[in-house]
């Protein structure tokens, strides 16, 4: 079982945050596990840049035996003053920036499939950031620390009540 954590974000060209961040998982990139290597079905691990003009992607893809580094990687990305930059860009022909975390058995013979961990992308750039003393209807979706949530039960928030402390009122948009 690998412990897999991908990504791909896009960021203004001028944060910086598209190296910043391959720059973060360079250290991962090199504990990352081939799959299958010289197979035909081989899938090296992934940290790179490209270059799309006014805005840089950051994509990724680290296999890694070790749970905790992939917990960690994925801690990392998703900083709010890191993912918070992608979420200041508006989707691109519908396609949203997103990072994940995951467990696979892409190296084992019998395969029984992937399992999302935790996921984070920017399905609604018009996301407002969470505030109290707002009158919050199911599906409504904030903004909170850089992460994007969606309200599963409706309500009056207050302080305390941010979305990562009340589970039962949001759920992180996967």
């Amino acid at each position: 079982m690998l412990h897999r954590v991908r990504a791909r974000v896009r960021y203004p060209a001028s944060s910086g945050l598209a190296a910043w961040s391959r720059d973060q998982m360079v250290v991962r990139h090199g504990q990352a596990v081939h799959i299958r290597q010289s197979e035909p079905a081989e899938e090296p691990p992934v940290n790179e840049v490209i270059d799309a003009g006014d805005t840089h992607v950051f994509r990724c893809d680290l296999p890694l035996a070790d749970e905790a580094a992939a917990v960690d990687a994925f801690a990392t990305l998703t900083t709010g003053s890191v993912w918070g930059e992608a979420l200041t860009l508006d989707l691109v022909d519908g396609d949203p920036s997103w990072i994940e975390r995951h467990e696979c058995d892409h190296d084992e013979d019998v395969r029984h499939g992937c399992v999302v961990m935790d996921r984070v992308e920017t399905s609604d750039p018009d996301a407002e950031e969470w505030q109290a003393g707002v009158a919050y209807a199911v599906d409504d979706e904030v903004v909170y620390d850089g992460v994007l949530y969606r309200c599963i039960t409706g309500h009056t928030s207050q302080a305390g009540w941010e979305p990562p402390n009340v589970p039962a009122l949001w759920e992180v948009v996967a």
